[in-house]
């Protein structure tokens, strides 16, 4: 693999086939992966998360961040706002195609960092969700 953008990769097998690989997160370990024409969905599972009730607890504010660079065409929350997870807060547009960054677990909206319009980088913090 050969990263050329955050969320972007370039995959040489082999055999001499060659892919493009995006990668979106949508939630805290869970992303959406694109290779070639093909889109899975991914959800990686962190040992020092607890499950209570079958639901996984998150403490302490998290920051979603742009998975790679593009333009934010609309926000969806206000700071003070009651989200839950997977809500979507963000639409960013990158590659030609829309992007929802959505909550990564119920909390409240501390800071939005972006605009509408506004061109944000690769990892850069959007929302800070407490």
């Amino acid at each position: 693999m050969l990263p050329l953008h955050p969320g972007l990769d370039a995959l040489f097998c082999p055999d001499g086939r060659n892919f493009a690989v995006a990668s979106q997160r949508l939630a805290r370990n869970h992303y959406r992966v694109a290779l070639g024409q093909r889109q899975f969905e991914v959800r990686l599972r962190d040992p020092l998360d607890r499950e209570v009730n079958g639901a996984v607890v998150h403490a302490g504010p998290h920051e979603l961040r742009a998975p790679i660079p593009g333009r934010v065409v609309s926000v969806a929350v206000a700071e003070g706002d009651e989200v839950k997870a997977g809500q979507p807060l963000v639409i960013l547009e990158a590659m030609k195609m829309e992007n929802q960054i959505c909550a990564e677990g119920p909390g409240r909206v501390e800071r939005v960092l972006v605009a509408p319009g506004v061109t944000v980088d690769g990892g850069q913090v959007l929302v800070v969700v407490a």
